[in-house]
């Protein structure tokens, strides 16, 4: 137990040492640096353009890649599908069931309002044949009442 403790003693402290070290380094740099700076002040920094060539090498090499595997794919599975016409189909199809749909809505909305014009004529109709009821029996009513009265009168003068 005490060798592997020392181990662990000893690997701390060049850890440490190692740490120390670096900081150390870190200053002097930083302080050369500004040294360096203040005698060049205005001095422009230019990046190779190889990178840039070798983007564009890259994005061509990857896409001329991605075109040969389309057309072996393509020579592999000979099949005719037309995104435009596939894309004017589902426009067309979504514009149909919309139209549908608000064809549908319409055709409610009238058969509900032809529904509500019959209740009225059906209400109209029944207040009319009330009311013919009711002047027949009021009719009915004042003839029965004169009939009394005219043999009322008949009474009254067969009496007299």
């Amino acid at each position: 137990m005490k060798k592997k403790s020392k181990k662990k003693k000893i690997k701390r402290k060049k850890k440490a040492f190692k740490y120390v070290k670096k900081k150390f380094y870190k200053k002097k740099k930083t302080k050369k640096i500004k040294k360096y700076k203040k005698y060049k002040k205005y001095k422009k920094k230019t990046k190779p353009q190889k990178s840039k060539k070798k983007i564009k090498n890259k994005t061509n090499l990857t896409i001329l890649t991605t075109i040969r595997f389309i057309d072996t794919i393509k020579s592999k599975f000979n099949f005719k599908f037309n995104i435009d016409q596939a894309l004017q189909k589902f426009f067309q199809n979504i514009s149909n069931k919309i139209n549908n749909k608000i064809d549908n809505i319409k055709t409610i909305v009238e058969e509900e309002k032809i529904r509500k014009k019959e209740l009225k004529i059906k209400e109209m109709q029944k207040e009319k044949i009330a009311k013919i009821k009711k002047s027949k029996i009021e009719k009915q009513l004042a003839l029965e009442a004169k009939e009394k009265e005219f043999k009322e009168e008949i009474r009254l003068e067969k009496e007299r």
